[in-house]
């Protein structure tokens, strides 16, 4: 999986990068993007809210940057002072 952390270090820093991801992962988890720039996910009986995966989209909303995201989300990130 480093790998794939280390691949999205490489993309754009900047915060469309982030909100692409943000859509990507909507898709990912439910097969649609919300309308109107909203983020989230619509069945909260697959996806607990308290689940490392909404979490993660979650924090697409207000990371600035890849790198900040990473700091939140990378394997064994324990400290989340962003």
């Amino acid at each position: 999986m480093a790998g794939g952390f280390e691949f999205l270090r490489t993309r754009s820093n900047s915060s469309w990068g982030v909100e692409a991801l943000g859509s990507i992962m909507m898709t990912l988890m439910q097969g649609y993007v919300k309308d109107d720039g909203v983020v989230g996910v619509d069945n909260l009986d697959r996806w607990r809210t308290d689940s490392r995966a909404v979490e993660f989209l979650s924090a697409t909303t207000y990371v600035n940057d890849m790198n900040q995201l990473l700091k939140w989300f990378r394997p064994g990130a324990e400290d989340k002072d962003c």
